[in-house]
């Protein structure tokens, strides 16, 4: 059972490593000549009849948004967690990379593929939670300390899109993305509820835990003979690298579609107003590899704070004997059941002004809907070019919780090389000089996205 555990909690390491945050995709909404735009609203295109990213680089994406507190306050309070910490503090990253991407327009018709991998994790943490972690039992002497409504989804996939889009008038351009997604693994949550009461006197632990998650991995999860639903062990499956591409690429029947639509609509010579929603119905059905797995039961010792085990006076076989103890008052058990994971929709409403030839100022409001949670931001934006060789772009930012930020782009051409740089929040970053690191000091959102595009048949736009 120890094994099942600590296998489990491997996966969840290796999946939440290969992720980082939700994406604001703000300044490069409105800039100009980016051809990546087109996969956040599909009836955007370029100025370029042509162009193709290059594998891997075209473009990276790094995201990270959180509603819970700033990474600031929790340096500058670390013992005073309890008055930073809300009741839920919720988490998203994102990771998106595009492997294969290009596009080319022929007459009034836009047509583009992309072939991207992306990773994300987003997870929901009580307040009770984040203190038993960080200062033990002792605040709760007395007292339970309440850690159910848990709530995570770590997802990995790959993502085949077709993009269409066509100028239906002068002043109307629609377009569409249908996606073929292909689930690599995923952990959620169905159920979390848990507490641990503490003792005013002798300091017992009272344990109690019914959880419930959905999983979707390479494992090999060994069950009890006498009981063909309880697992005894769980162990990550040895699989060959020349096994990858026909089994998870190929050959992987975890999959699901999504679609993403978008309009552009010129409302005269000055202003233009677009909207589009991504991930409409974007979801995963997982068939392979598939298990739902339970942990259930209660335990109690007494005489012992929690903290306690954790001192240099605490044996490891002693801490391995209280573990195993532990572990095998729980139950854990497993079926094989299929799942859906939703990836979570996206909405964008936008409007730019043109007030000269090479600059507009644009605005945005951008919405990212998953199960109960709706993250909404608002933003207005400066953006300039100067011919087809350099373009920028400078967003502010303000977000559902209040906070501002302060965003930039910048595209640069090198004959047929387009190189670009967008960063949604950079006045929150600190510089701390002994890591010799840049780190998210102040703010709750991070975003970057780079890369470089090949880009044919440009001109100018009158």
């Amino acid at each position: 059972m120890k094994k099942a555990l600590y296998s489990l909690s491997i996966i969840l390491a290796l999946l939440t490593f290969s992720v980082n945050v939700i994406a604001q995709e703000i300044t490069m909404y409105h800039m100009h000549n980016l051809q990546q735009k087109h996969q956040i609203n599909p009836a955007m295109w370029g100025d370029c009849r042509v162009f193709v990213g290059l594998p891997g680089i075209s473009s990276v994406q790094l995201g990270f948004e959180n509603r819970g507190f700033e990474f600031l306050d929790i340096t500058d309070n670390f013992t005073n967690l309890s008055d930073i910490l809300k009741d839920h503090n919720q988490f998203v990253f994102d990771v998106g990379i595009d492997l294969l991407a290009f596009g080319f327009k022929a007459g009034k018709t836009h047509i583009s593929f992309n072939f991207s991998q992306k990773n994300s994790f987003k997870y929901s943490l009580p307040k009770d939670f984040l203190l038993f972690l960080r200062h033990g039992n002792e605040s709760f002497i007395g007292e339970t300390a309440d850690l159910s409504g848990v709530d995570f989804g770590a997802l990995m996939y790959t993502e085949m899109a077709i993009g269409f889009s066509r100028e239906i008038t002068e002043k109307l351009t629609i377009g569409a993305r249908a996606k073929l997604l292909n689930g690599l693994a995923d952990m959620s949550v169905e159920h979390w509820d848990a507490g641990l009461f503490t003792g005013p006197v002798t300091y017992e632990l009272d344990m109690n835990a019914d959880i419930q998650m959905n999983t979707a991995a390479p494992l090999d999860v060994y069950y009890n003979d006498d009981d063909p639903q309880k697992i005894d062990s769980i162990k990550m499956q040895d699989i060959k690298r020349e096994e990858l591409l026909g089994r998870y690429l190929l050959n992987n029947p975890n999959r699901g579609f999504g679609f993403d639509f978008g309009a552009v609509y010129s409302l005269s010579d000055k202003i233009t107003l677009s909207a589009s929603v991504t991930d409409f119905l974007s979801q995963i059905t997982w068939t392979e590899d598939v298990y739902n797995l339970k942990l259930k039961g209660d335990y109690q010792f007494e005489g012992m704070s929690l903290n306690s085990l954790l001192s240099d006076d605490f044996e490891e076989e002693d801490f391995e004997v209280l573990q195993d103890s532990i572990l095998s008052a729980f139950a854990i058990s497993g079926t094989k059941n299929s799942y859906t994971s939703k990836i979570g929709t996206s909405y964008y409403l936008g409007g730019s002004y043109d007030v000269l030839g090479w600059l507009n100022v644009g605005g945005l409001v951008r919405g990212k809907l998953y199960k109960d949670i709706h993250l909404a931001s608002y933003s207005l934006s400066a953006n300039a070019k100067a011919g087809r060789f350099l373009s920028g772009s400078v967003s502010c930012t303000m977000l559902g919780s209040g906070d501002f930020n302060l965003g930039v782009g910048l595209g640069l051409k090198l004959g047929p090389a387009q190189l670009y740089l967008l960063a949604d929040n950079i006045a929150g970053i600190n510089y701390d000089p002994a890591l010799n690191v840049p780190w998210p000091g102040s703010t709750q959102n991070l975003d970057f996205r780079f890369g470089i595009n090949l880009l044919f048949g440009c001109r100018d736009k009158e």
